[in-house]
C-alpha cells in the first residue's frame, strides 16, 4: 500500500499532516493519567457480573473509539471509553489510516509508514518507494520503536532540582543562565536534521562563544575521520552490493549493525539466487560471531588486532606477492586454501568486488581498505559516496571531557546520555564542574537525573522534523499523535531559548514553533508542502562517485600481545549502542548468534574459556588500563581465540524501565577494540537466559541413532549433482543413521507417504501457504519483532524465558556444523506450519484448534482450557502457552494498552497461542474486494513477517493460484518441507541454502546438515 493512496487528502487536527483527533486523544490520556491501576496476582477470582462483556464493548465501539483502558480482572478488564468529538469524515472507528514519515532514531533516516487506528499509532512499516528502503522494508528496532512511544517510564513534566516545575519556569531558568554565560557547551546527537542544524547555528549566533559537540557512545568516528582524509572531504562510503560478485567483510557486520543495513541486505540478497544471473560469494574475516558471519560462504576467524597483517598481506598478494599473507596465515592459524581462493576471486572480479571493514578497527586498516577498493576498481560500481550523510562525525570524547573540565557556565545535553555511556572514566567529575546543567530526554535517565534542569522530550512519532536522506533527497517526519505526556521536542526547546536571547530578530520572534521553523526552512507552498507530507520525502537520488583515495599516513597499530586478549565492544543487533535499552521488546529478542536475551555477556571461544578455567555463567574480570569490569561468561563456537566480544549500552540504572539493572555497563573500558587483561573472577553462577540451547539439528550430542536434517544446505557442486540425478522414490536406499548425508540426500523428504484419513479437498477456494528461502535469511530478527507488534505478543521476562516459556510466535533456529573454532551456521525461521494433517488438532479435548476451509490451523482462544496437549503433540514446538498473566504484568499503565492492535485478540492467562498467518490481514483483504466471492489476486495479502523482511526471504500467498508465488516456491529444485516424512503435510515451504563456496573448496562440511 502506497502512502499516496493511504494518506487522507486533507489531514487536519494537531498540525498539518498529523492525524485528526490527536487533541482529543491527548485530553483522554489526561483522564487516564489520573487513574489508579490495580495490580492483580495471577491467581484471581472469577470476574464479577458487573464487568464489561465482549458484546457490550462491541456495541459501544460502534458509537465511539476506545482510546483508553484501565486493567481490571484477568479475563474481562474494565475499559474507560472516551468519545472523540468532531471526528473527521475520513476517520472511521476501527479503520486504519496510513501516514508517511521518516525514522530518525538511527544513523540512517529510513522511510516510515505509520498505521494509525482511532488516533493512535499501532504499527510501523517501511515506506514503499523511499530512496533508502524502496521495498518498504524495516529493521527490528524500527518495528519496536512503537514501544517507547507508549512507555510509562517517560518523564511527565520539567524538573528543577528534582522538583516538578512548569515549562515556563524551566525556560526562564535556562534563559537566565544563558544570558550571563561566557562559556556555553551544547551537546547533541550526530543525526540532527537540516532544520535542526540551522537552528543550532542560529542558537550559537544568539549565544556568542557557544560550543556545539556531537556525542555518540559507540562511534564510527575513527573510520569517518579516515574517509575524510583519504577521500578529501567529509562523507561516508555507500554500497551497491547488487553489483558485487565477491564481497569481503573484515570484522564488519554490514548485514546487522554496520552502516546502511537495509540497503546492504537488499543488495546482498539480490545476488543470492543460485539460479540467478549473478550468484555472489561472501568471505567474512571476523573476531566474533555475527549475522553477517552466518551468511558467509567462507569464514576466516580473525583476531581483530591482527587485521593489519591480514589487510597488508592481502594487498601484497593481489599484487602477486603472497609470501607475507602466507606467513601471517601460519602465525594466526588462517586456512591458506581459503586465502588462496579469496585472492583468486578478488583478482578475477575486479570491478565487481567490494571490501568492507568494521568501524572499531584501527585507522591504518581503514586507509589500507580504501586502497584495496581502489585497486579492485570498486568506485562507481560496488561502492559509492555520500557527501551529505545524515550523521555528522562524532566529537572525540577527549574533547568533550576537556570542554567540561574547563568549567562551562552552562552545559546543555539534548537527546544524549553520557552520564551512563561515556567511553572511559572521568565524565561524572567533569560534569560537576559545569555551573549550570540542562538535559532533555524521553525518560529521567542518568544524565537527566544529574542535571539541574531535566526536560521531557517528545517522541519521534510526536514530533516534526526532517532528514538528509541521500544526495538530492530530503525526508520529512510528521507527528502521529499529540505528545502523550506533555513532552516537547528538542527543536522547540532550542527555538524557545533562541527567541528569548535573539531579541532583535523580528522574523525569529514571529516563528511560533519548530513546525513553523521547519516549514519556513523548506520554503514550499501549501500544496507542495502537503504533497511532501503525503510522500514522506522530496527530490530524487543523485549518484555520487567514490573519489579516488589520496595517500594519507596513519600509524600502524601494535601487534597482538602474546598472552593478552582483544576485547571488542560491539553494537548489539537489537538494542544498538544502548539507546533502546528501555525497550522490552528488543531486550527479549534473542541475539542472532548466541540466542541470549536480557543480557550482555562475555562471548569467547570454548578453548579460551577452558584456558581461563571458566564455564557458562562464571565471571571474568576484564581490565583495560586502570578500568575494570566483571562480565558473565558464555563459551560460543566461532569466536576467535583470545578474543572477548561483548555489547555496549547495558547496565542502565535510571530511566530504562524494564531495562534498569539489565546486564553490565562496559563503557568504562572505552570504545571499540581494546587490548585487555582477563582473569577469572569470583562470584555465584549467573543465569544466562537463552531461547535455544541445542544447536545441532541431528542430536549428535545424544546416543540416538536417527539423524534429523531440518535446515538443509549444500554447495554448487552438490546442487548440480542433485539436479542431474533422477528421483529415488525407494526410501530403502537412504540410511537415516548416516551422519554424513550430503545435499542430494534431501530427496529423503520426497519419499511416498500414505494418507490413512480421507484427504480434504482444498482446491475450490484459497489455500494459504508461506515459503522461506534459507539462502537469503540473515537472521536479523525483523520478522520476529514485526510479528510481535502486529499480533500483540507479550514479553515474559528473563526468568520465564530461561524456563523455555518465551512467547514469540516465530523464532529463528540456529544450527552449527563443522569444527568448533569455525563452524558453519545455518539459520531457519520456524513458525506454525499450518499442517493439513495437524497433530495438534486431533488431541484437543475442547476443539480449540481447528482447520479452516482455506488450510489455516486456527486457534480459538475462548475454547482453550490450557491442557497443552496440542503443544505436546506438535513436532515443531511452535505453540506458546500463557503460564501467567503476562499481559497484565506488561501493561502496568493504561497508556501501554494503546499500542495494541485492535484487530487481534489480546490473550490472557491460560490459553495457547501461535502464528495465524496474520488472518486479520487475510480478512481485511477479503473485505476490500467489491465482490466478496472474488478470489484474491496473488500478492494481495502480505503477512507482517513478510512485509518487514529486508532480504525478501519470506513469501506468502494462495497455493492454488497456478504460477503464483507459493506455487513457484513449492516447485523449486530447492524446496522441501521440514519433517515431511511424518506426513503432517505442512504448508510452510523452505528453500535449502546453497553456500557459494569456491570451486577449489567445494566439499560438504561433515557432521550435521
Amino acid at each position: 500500500m502506497s502512502s499516496n493512496d493511504a494518506t487522507p487528502n486533507d489531514p487536519t487536527g494537531y498540525a498539518e499532516g498529523a492525524p485528526a483527533g490527536a487533541d482529543a486523544m491527548h485530553q483522554g490520556l489526561a483522564v487516564l493519567g489520573r487513574s489508579e491501576v490495580p495490580i492483580h496476582d495471577d491467581h484471581v477470582d472469577a470476574p464479577s457480573a458487573s464487568e464489561m462483556t465482549r458484546r457490550t464493548a462491541m456495541k459501544m465501539l460502534s458509537l465511539t473509539a476506545m482510546v483508553g483502558m484501565v486493567s481490571g480482572c484477568v479475563r474481562k478488564p474494565e475499559r474507560r471509553i472516551i468519545a472523540m468529538h468532531d471526528r473527521p469524515e475520513y476517520q472511521q472507528p476501527g479503520m486504519p489510516l496510513y501516514y508517511a514519515s521518516t525514522w530518525l532514531e538511527g544513523a540512517h533516516p529510513y522511510g516510515l509508514l505509520v498505521k494509525q487506528i482511532d488516533g493512535r499509532p499501532i504499527k510501523l512499516e517501511g515506506l514503499q518507494g523511499h530512496p533508502l528502503n524502496p521495498g518498504g522494508k524495516s529493521t527490528g528496532p524500527m518495528q519496536a520503536s512503537l514501544y517507547s512511544l507508549y512507555d510509562p517510564e517517560r518523564l511527565r513534566s520539567p524538573k528543577q532540582g528534582g522538583a516538578d516545575v512548569s515549562w515556563s519556569a524551566a525556560d526562564k531558568a535556562v534563559v537566565g543562565a544563558l544570558k550571563g554565560a561566557q562559556r556555553v557547551l551544547l551537546v547533541t546527537r550526530s543525526t540532527l536534521g537540516p532544520a535542526e542544524k540551522a537552528l543550532v547555528a542560529r542558537f550559537r549566533k544568539a549565544v556568542p562563544g557557544a560550543l556545539h559537540m556531537h556525542y555518540e557512545p559507540a562511534q564510527d568516528r575513527v573510520r569517518r575521520e579516515v574517509w575524510k582524509q583519504v577521500y578529501g572531504a567529509p562523507g561516508e562510503v555507500t554500497t551497491s552490493l547488487e553489483n558485487a560478485k565477491v564481497i569481503l567483510s573484515i570484522d564488519s557486520d554490514f548485514l546487522g549493525t554496520d552502516g546502511d543495513v537495509l540497503g546492504n541486505t537488499r543488495g546482498f540478497s539480490a545476488t543470492r539466487d543460485p539460479n540467478g544471473e549473478v550468484f555472489s560469494r561472501l568471505y567474512v574475516a571476523e573476531s566474533g560471531m555475527t549475522g553477517t558471519g552466518t551468511s558467509a560462504d567462507h569464514r576466516i576467524p580473525l583476531r581483530p588486532s591482527a587485521a593489519k597483517e591480514f589487510v597488508v598481506g592481502l594487498a601484497m598478494a593481489l599484487g602477486g606477492d603472497s609470501k607475507t599473507l602466507s606467513a601471517s596465515a601460519g602465525r594466526f592459524g588462517w586456512d591458506p586454501k581459503v586465502l588462496e581462493a579469496l585472492v583468486k576471486d578478488l583478482n578475477a572480479n575486479r570491478g565487481a568486488a567490494a571490501v568492507l571493514a568494521g568501524p572499531h578497527l584501527p585507522a591504518f586498516v581503514h586507509s589500507a581498505v580504501a586502497s584495496l577498493n581502489a585497486t579492485l576498481g570498486a568506485a562507481g560500481k560496488t561502492l559509492g559516496w555520500n557527501p551529505t550523510p545524515a550523521a555528522a562525525i562524532a566529537t572525540d570524547p577527549a574533547e568533550l571531557l576537556q570542554a567540561l573540565n574547563a568549567g562551562p557556565d552552562v552545559a546543555i545535553f539534548l537527546g544524549v546520555n553520557p552520564m551512563h555511556d561515556f567511553p572511559g572514566a572521568g565524565f561524572a567529575d567533569a560534569l560537576g564542574k559545569a555551573k549550570f546543567t540542562v538535559a532533555q530526554g524521553l525518560t529521567e535517565d542518568e544524565t537527566l537525573a544529574a542535571a539541574e534542569i531535566a526536560l521531557p522530550s517528545a517522541h519521534a512519532l510526536e514530533s516534526w522534523n526532517d532528514a538528509a536522506v541521500s544526495p538530492g533527497v530530503k525526508g520529512l517526519a510528521q507527528p502521529m499523535i499529540a505528545p502523550l505526556f506533555g513532552g516537547r521536542q528538542i527543536g522547540d526547546s532550542l527555538l524557545a531559548w533562541t527567541k528569548a536571547l535573539a531579541t532583535g530578530d523580528d522574523a525569529l520572534a514571529k516563528t511560533k514553533d519548530f513546525h513553523a521553523w521547519l516549514k519556513s526552512a523548506w520554503g514550499l507552498g501549501q500544496t507542495a508542502w502537503e504533497g511532501a507530507l503525503r510522500k514522506g520525502y522530496v527530490g530524487s537520488a543523485a549518484k555520487t562517485t567514490l573519489p579516488a583515495p589520496k595517500g594519507a599516513g596513519f600509524p600502524e597499530p601494535a601487534d597482538p600481545v602474546e598472552g593478552g586478549y582483544d576485547v571488542v565492544l560491539a553494537l548489539h543487533p537489537n538494542t544498538g549502542d544502548g539507546r533502546w535499552q528501555g525497550n522490552a521488546w528488543l531486550l527479549e529478542t534473542p541475539e542472532t548468534c548466541n540466542k541470549v536475551v536480557w543480557d550482555n555477556v562475555a562471548a569467547m571461544a570454548p578453548s579460551t574459556a577452558s584456558a581461563l578455567g571458566v564455564e557458562e555463567g562464571d565471571w571474568i574480570k576484564v581490565t583495560v588500563g586502570e578500568a575494570s569490569v566483571e562480565l558473565p561468561v558464555l563459551p560460543q563456537p566461532g569466536v576467535q581465540k583470545n578474543t572477548i566480544v561483548t555489547h555496549v549500552g547495558y547496565g542502565r540504572t535510571k530511566g530504562a524501565g524494564h531495562g534498569n539493572g539489565v546486564g553490565v555497563n562496559v563503557a568504562a573500558l572505552g570504545v571499540g577494540l581494546l587490548a585487555a587483561k582477563v582473569v577469572k573472577a569470583s562470584g555465584d553462577k549467573y543465569l544466562i537466559s537463552r531461547t535455544q540451547h541445542v544447536f545441532d539439528q541431528d542430536y549428535s550430542h545424544t546416543d540416538t541413532p536417527v539423524k534429523r536434517h531440518i535446515a538443509l544446505s549444500g554447495t554448487p557442486k552438490e546442487y548440480a549433482e542433485y539436479k542431474a540425478q533422477p528421483p529415488r522414490p525407494d526410501p530403502s536406499t537412504l540410511d537415516p543413521t548416516d551422519g554424513t548425508l550430503s545435499f542430494p540426500d534431501t530427496q529423503k523428504h520426497k519419499i511416498p507417504l500414505t494418507q490413512i484419513d480421507e484427504a480434504v479437498d482444498y482446491s475450490k477456494g484459497a489455500k494459504w501457504g508461506l515459503a522461506i528461502d534459507l539462502g537469503q535469511c540473515t537472521g536479523c530478527n525483523a520478522c520476529m519483532l514485526a510479528c510481535q507488534t502486529e499480533n500483540n505478543i507479550v514479553i515474559d521476562g528473563k526468568e520465564e524465558v530461561a524456563k523455555g516459556r518465551d512467547m514469540s510466535w516465530i523464532r529463528i533456529d540456529r544450527y552449527e556444523a563443522g569444527p568448533e573454532d569455525n563452524p558453519e551456521i545455518l539459520l531457519q525461521p520456524m513458525l506454525c506450519q499450518h499442517c493439513d494433517n495437524a497433530p495438534c488438532e486431533t488431541v484437543c479435548p475442547v476443539n480449540a484448534t481447528t482447520h479452516s476451509p482455506e488450510g489455516l490451523n486456527e486457534q480459538v482462544y475462548n475454547r482453550c482450557v490450557g491442557t497443552r496437549y496440542c503443544n505436546n503433540n506438535c513436532p515443531y514446538k511452535v505453540r506458546r502457552f500463557n503460564f501467567f498473566n503476562y499481559t497484565g504484568k506488561q501493561t502496568t499503565s493504561p497508556v501501554q494498552e494503546l499500542r495494541a492492535n485492535p484487530h487481534v485478540t489480546v490473550r490472557t492467562r491460560g490459553v495457547m497461542e501461535k502464528c495465524t498467518f496474520c488472518i486479520q490481514r487475510i480478512n481485511a483483504a477479503k473485505f476490500a474486494v467489491p465482490d466478496r466471492g472474488e478470489r484474491l489476486k496473488d500478492g494481495a495479502v502480505t503477512t507482517a513477517c513478510q512485509q518487514a523482511c529486508p532480504a525478501d526471504a519470506i513469501v506468502f500467498g494462495d497455493a492454488n493460484i497456478k504460477g503464483g508465488k507459493i506455487d513457484r516456491a513449492r516447485k523449486s529444485d530447492l524446496a522441501y518441507h521440514v519433517l515431511e516424512e511424518i506426513n503432517v503435510r505442512p504448508n510452510v515451504t523452505y528453500a535449502a541454502r546453497i553456500r557459494n563456496v569456491h570451486p577449489d573448496l567445494d566439499h560438504p562440511v561433515k557432521g550435521g546438515h
